[in-house]
């Protein structure tokens, strides 16, 4: 009862915001950006889109490999945009870690017949994951900081401006968040629980806490391997990077006159919001962020919420292709024999 009642909160809530836009939006402004937007510009975004996800994907198996046997790039590639696919197709915004997770634990339990590897690592798993999201939101908070503070008062949009949220308020949001990221390399460092991969006790509490401590120790193993997390933090910075490169490419797509600066410090921050589970998937909320943060640099309700839209459109497109392997494959792709025997 309380599952369904939170998700008609949620349904609730993004139909507000979004009906709310709709009555904002000047629907001719729209229609006059949508007809002198770039195509190429648009399919250029889809591609680098796409792309990118090597590089993500490659971020997660570094994290994967550091505490466990190695799998398949190819097939860690496909349990991504299968993910990707689940994302942007399900409720939430976590499906497709879910089906990640599962999916190579599944693997490993069959190939742990086969080569006498650890069964239940599923904690271990969860934690690459989840290392790999939290370093993905340092980065973006990170460079919203860099070009905050060193890039964004040399334009004029900045100098000319005298709106007290651009100037007082979110430097101040900034700085906050950037004080909140140390707390991911301190915090850590104070784990220290006694786990066992094969606990012993069968009590229900047990069963539920032992993961839980197994995936702390776990974070706080990545968090003092100085050389993994600072590789995995640059590929963060580099991927994330992207991601704001490619909302500045669409939006230049559209001809919006912002600079490609501020795409670096609103769109980590419209992420972050979005990411609050109060809607489905983000929609209404991403919306609403994006049409405030941009209207304080010029850009009107109508593009900045086509905007978002053409964003999501970006993203849809790549995904696709991980629901015509969830069709080919099954939603956990069968190994192959010669994978399930270790073979890169």
């Amino acid at each position: 009862m309380k599952k369904h009642l939170f998700l008609i909160i949620k349904f609730t809530i993004t139909i507000g915001i979004l009906l709310y836009l709709y009555f904002e939006i000047e629907w001719q402004d729209m229609q006059q950006t949508l007809t002198h937007a770039s195509a190429s510009m648009l399919i250029l975004a889809i591609l680098i889109y796409a792309a990118s996800q090597f590089l993500n994907t490659y971020k997660w198996s570094v994290l994967l490999h550091s505490h466990g046997p190695r799998h398949p790039m190819r097939r860690l590639l496909t349990y991504n945009f299968i993910g990707m696919f689940c994302n942007t197709f399900m409720p939430g915004m976590v499906g497709g870690d879910v089906q990640k997770c599962y999916a190579v634990f599944r693997d490993e339990k069959k190939r742990s017949g086969e080569q006498g590897l650890p069964k239940g690592r599923l904690p271990e798993i969860i934690s690459s994951i989840l290392v790999a999201r939290i370093t993905g939101v340092l980065a973006m908070i990170w460079q919203a900081n860099l070009a905050y503070f060193f890039l964004f008062p040399h334009l004029d949009i900045y100098k000319n401006s005298n709106n007290p949220f651009l100037k007082i308020i979110l430097p101040y949001i900034l700085l906050g968040l950037l004080a909140g990221t140390v707390l991911f390399f301190i915090i850590p460092r104070f784990f220290n629980f006694n786990v066992h991969q094969h606990e012993t006790k069968t009590g229900l509490l047990n069963k539920l806490i032992n993961p839980i401590k197994r995936m702390a120790m776990n974070v706080k193993g990545y968090v003092e391997n100085w050389r993994l997390i600072v590789y995995v933090m640059i590929l963060s910075l580099i991927f994330q990077g992207i991601m704001n490169f490619i909302y500045a490419l669409v939006g230049m797509s559209l001809h919006l006159p912002v600079s490609w600066i501020y795409y670096f410090i609103a769109i980590p921050l419209v992420t972050l919001i979005s990411s609050i589970p109060i809607s489905i998937s983000g929609f209404g909320v991403r919306e609403g962020a994006m049409a405030t943060f941009f209207s304080f640099v010029g850009v009107g309700t109508a593009e900045a919420v086509l905007l978002s839209f053409s964003v999501v459109f970006v993203s849809i497109v790549p995904s696709l292709f991980g629901g015509l392997l969830l069709l080919k494959e099954g939603f956990f792709v069968q190994p192959s024999k010669s994978e399930l025997e270790g073979d890169e």
